[in-house]
């Protein structure tokens, strides 16, 4: 944009183009509304959201620690802030830092699955279907990964093993082979293989004599002249086991490799749940997860040598050495044969664990949830396979999910994308998160794919109402649940996640090109992911487009930046372009693997000349398609411009774009900490740009745009910390939007009224603090004499009567109240309308349908986070036990010296366990120490300064 039309925009913004406030008041009157355009439209899902939209938590039972009072308590509270369900998590008390599991429990009779622990899950199902919110359950105690106490040695994860003896040729050897280290005291034989010692091993002069070795290791052999190693290999369980299990529970992971073994796993999870819960197990309790994969490394199982000759057509017993870093063959084919191995286990895996999993599910009416990464397993292949694919965000990053993950569950056709959200590090979260702290990933996430969140944690909580905070998850993710202190004013950002999800499930996600395995697009033209095998499988061109089996499209097909392709892969390219597809990437030079060997390499060559020649061109034709070297130039030459784009460049901008029918939806989202003022250049044409608000529910045309260069040009005004839906769907035969007028008419009123002067504050009971103080300014209730009032944690409300002069209250202006600087969450009621909760900066709402001429009632009800009270806590002496304190690196500073990150409750104590009263004038009770009596308190309250701020009538959101 020219320097000239940057003036014309700044002049158009500075007169009110679409400032977002933070949530629209409950009384207030009616914004213009753009048309209402029936059930299907994205409107009505915008303005009633399915039950899909709403996040929902997991769900962590501690150990013993469950009670069927604290069940329904925590399930009304998840349905009262709009939460649309949970995950159950049955883990150890004390998660994290090594500590034992708490004792002296209210509940010892909760063992796991036993009659009691059935009767509670029972119970959850039951209030989940009174309360119509969805259930489900990890499938193994613990968060990782697939196993449970039924799996024995024999079922478990294998890897594996060897002994390798020396021997000098040229005389007879009579001898033991030593087994291989065992674990679990579980141990078979793969076979025998002698190789002589030299640096680089031919294949053919290795020598198999696994049918010379007895079942105990004897082995008589006369080998040849020269030093051989003799190498037994056999495979073992690799002991890992599921973690972190409640107490007392010994679960050991299932062998993914085996479908007899998963298959038994699931079992043992789906049936039990059937027979225990009845017609509840489809109804309510609806899905089972199986969380990010932390369970190591697995190389072998029963039948894995046939299974490898099979899928690789050779036998993998002469390449076992590769695994002791003997180079069989040279470096290139032991590397070869390691991609083979890896491939197989990872084809193994998601068949016999992930597909299979989730067919049993499914057969039973339940969904299954997978976070599938970080494994031994492609995440390409294994993000395609289940009914919700789930990334992984923590606390404090860009909230950027992997697309590996999400584009290759949208290449699959699934919509509902969902993501762990918010995990933490003790240091980013000790009850000390707020909602517009976890705003900017949480809209980072929604950015890369991501529709469904999934908040990490909602701890159960047993206790009365009178403990809290209460329990946690050691010291582990951000704090929701219902004792925290902004549970009730924060539902007013849980609406926002839900009207923001809803659209972001409707229709289905933009993606201009598939990547071929791993890809990740090419800046703001986005790309799904596929993996080679199901490319192969299922790939269609039709009209010049790559069409997979669930309708998704694309224009072409990026290739990996590797020299390595698969013969099937090259056949499948070239079949594809000679029908009209156009593809883009480096040319291979030869095959991955040993199989077929070197043909394989012949093939892949000679298909890679035919389909770019010499290599040298950037573009070449090839049957009725096209070939390009670069991803840049097929976007170049098949005119695909950027999917978005601003003027000036703000890189604090962040989108994703979603289609259905004609109808398109832009989420638009900033970063920045200051308000940005750019015009949005969206590719989209023919239709008029609407502006609509998740936090305000509020929906209108833009006021300034233009259509050209087949592009929509949108003026474009946010605040900091603000995210906006840009919609398309009304068509347009104009090029720009009329010349809306901003004339102030003359109006003198002043643009502003500051609030000065003293304020009655009430504070929340039971809390350590008076029942109400004066203040005479504003100020921090931290710098208060008043120790109730410094360590004060909860809500309290500000009171104050405001004279309102006539000339500033017309009826043909909007007003805003600004509050200046919150601590945390403010509540605002003006002459006893709810005007709304400000939960992020600018901390604004709109209090023009409340306001009158005359004496106005504010109520300001600000709430702060629990930190400050639990060290004013520390300043009292302790009554209850706890561990020794645990040091971790500083994560933001490697050369640092280790931090404190707190202590883990010991044993529940005996005034808690027998009702008794508190001991201390301690208010706070939980179970991980964060603080100490020094920690550095957090400003809390109404900072300030407040105004009045008077606003165009005809300023649009």
């Amino acid at each position: 944009m020219k320097q000239k039309n940057l003036l014309v925009l700044a002049i158009i913004c500075s007169l009110g183009c679409t400032p977002f406030f933070s949530i629209t008041p409950a009384c207030a009157a009616e914004r213009p509304a753009a048309a209402s355009f029936g059930k299907n439209d994205p409107e009505a899902v915008f303005l009633n959201p399915p039950d899909t939209a709403k996040p929902m938590v997991w769900w962590h039972w501690m150990g013993h620690n469950i009670s069927k009072e604290g069940i329904t308590k925590d399930l009304e509270a998840m349905k009262s802030a709009g939460i649309g369900g949970a995950t159950i998590f049955n883990l150890t008390s004390s998660v994290g830092g090594g500590a034992a599991p708490i004792s002296n429990t209210p509940w010892p009779e909760n063992d796991y699955r036993s009659p009691a622990w059935w009767a509670l899950v029972k119970h959850a199902a039951s209030e989940a279907s009174r309360l119509d919110l969805e259930l489900g359950m990890h499938n193994c105690v613990g968060y990782s990964a697939t196993g449970g106490p039924w799996i024995t040695p024999e079922q478990s994860m294998k890897h594996v093993v060897w002994s390798a003896t020396p021997i000098e040729g040229g005389a007879p050897f009579d001898g033991k082979l030593p087994q291989p280290k065992s674990l679990l005291d579980f141990y078979r034989d793969i076979g025998v293989v002698a190789v002589p010692d030299s640096e680089a091993v031919a294949p053919e002069s290795e020598i198999v004599l696994s049918g010379s070795m007895s079942k105990d290791g004897a082995l008589k052999w006369n080998p040849p002249a020269g030093a051989w190693t003799v190498y037994r290999f056999g495979y073992t369980s690799t002991g890992h086991d599921c973690r972190p299990a409640p107490e007392e529970v010994k679960s050991l992971e299932c062998d993914k490799l085996s479908a007899e073994a998963s298959a038994f796993h699931f079992d043992q999870v789906l049936q039990p749940l059937k027979k225990e819960l009845g017609p509840l197990l489809g109804k309510s309790l609806r899905h089972l997860t199986l969380d990010s994969y932390e369970a190591g490394d697995l190389s072998w199982t029963e039948g894995f040598r046939e299974e490898f000759k099979k899928r690789r057509g050779y036998d993998p017993l002469p390449w076992l050495p590769v695994l002791d870093k003997r180079a069989v063959g040279g470096a290139d084919l032991s590397a070869r044969f390691a991609w083979d191995l890896k491939t197989t286990v990872s084809e193994l895996f998601v068949q016999n664990n992930f597909q299979l999993g989730r067919k049993k599910m499914n057969a039973l009416g339940v969904k299954m949830y997978l976070e599938p990464y970080s494994g031994p397993f492609s995440t390409v292949a294994a993000a395609a396979v289940p009914d919700m694919t789930m990334g992984e965000f923590w606390l404090g990053g860009s909230g950027e999910i992997s697309r590996n993950i999400v584009g290759s569950a949208q290449a699959a056709g699934i919509n509902l994308i969902g993501a762990e959200a918010f995990t933490a590090w003790p240091g980013d979260a000790k009850w000390s998160e707020t909602p517009a702290l976890l705003k900017a990933c949480g809209d980072g996430a929604w950015v890369s794919g991501i529709n469904r969140l999934v908040l990490h944690h909602w701890v159960h909580q047993p206790f009365g109402d009178a403990l809290k905070p209460g329990m946690g998850m050691g010291w582990w993710g951000t704090h929701f649940g219902r004792n925290q202190t902004w549970y009730e004013p924060g539902k007013a950002w849980i609406a926002y996640l839900t009207r923001s999800q809803a659209l972001l499930q409707w229709g289905e996600p933009v993606s201009d090109f598939l990547s071929l395995d791993e890809g990740s697009g090419l800046g703001a033209n986005r790309a799904d992911s596929i993996d080679a095998a199901s490319f192969v499988q299922k790939a269609k061109v039709s009209q010049g487009r790559i069409v997979l089996p669930r309708g998704r499209s694309y224009a072409f097909v990026q290739l990996p930046n590797s020299p390595l392709m698969l013969p099937a892969t090259a056949r499948k390219l070239r079949e594809l372009v000679k029908a009209g597809a156009v593809i883009a990437g480096r040319p291979p030079e030869r095959s991955p693997s040993l199989h077929d060997y070197p043909k394989a390499d012949d093939e892949v060559a000679t298909i890679a000349r035919e389909l770019w020649g010499d290599g040298t061109k950037p573009e070449r034709d090839f049957g009725t398609g096209r070939v390009f070297l670069k991803t840049e130039n097929a976007l170049a030459a098949l005119k695909i411009a950027p999917d978005f784009s601003s003027e000036p460049d703000i890189a604090k901008l962040r989108f994703c774009h979603r289609h259905k029918g004609d109808d398109e939806i832009y989420f638009l989202t900033s970063r920045a900490s200051e308000p940005v003022r750019f015009a949005g250049l969206f590719r989209v044409t023919g239709k008029v740009p609407e502006l609509w608000d998740p936090e305000h529910a509020t929906r209108v045309e833009a006021g300034t745009w233009e259509i050209k260069n087949g592009r929509t040009e949108v003026a474009m005004n946010l605040e900091a910390n603000t995210s906006v839906f840009v919609v398309f769907r009304k068509k347009t035969d104009g090029l720009r939007s009329s010349n809306i007028s901003r004339d102030e008419g003359g109006d003198a009123s002043p643009a502003s009224m500051p609030i000065e002067g003293p304020w009655e504050v009430r504070f929340e009971k039971d809390r350590g603090a008076p029942e109400k103080i004066m203040l005479p300014a504003l100020q921090s209730w931290t710098a208060s004499e008043n120790p109730g009032v410094k360590y004060f944690s909860g809500t309290a409300t500000y009171f104050k009567t405001v004279e309102v002069p006539d000339a500033l209250s017309k009826k043909d202006r909007r007003f805003e109240l600004d509050l200046g600087d919150v601590r945390e969450l403010a509540q605002v009621k003006v002459n006893g309308c709810d005007c709304g909760v400000a939960w992020h900066s600018p901390f604004r709402v709109d209090v023009s349908a409340a306001l009158k001429p005359g004496a106005n009632t504010i109520e300001i009800a600000v709430t702060n986070t629990w930190a400050n009270r639990l060290i004013g806590d520390e300043q009292e002496p302790e009554d209850c036990v706890f561990g020794e304190s645990v040091m971790k690196k500083n994560s933001k500073d490697k050369n640092a010296p280790p931090l404190s990150v707190g202590r883990m409750l010991a044993e529940f104590p005996e005034w808690l366990i027998k009702g008794q009263p508190r001991p201390t004038k301690r208010i706070g009770f939980c179970t991980w120490d964060y603080f100490t009596k020094d920690s550095p308190l957090s400003e809390s309250g109404l900072l300030g300064p407040v105004q009045i701020l008077k606003k165009n009538a005809n300023a649009s959101y």
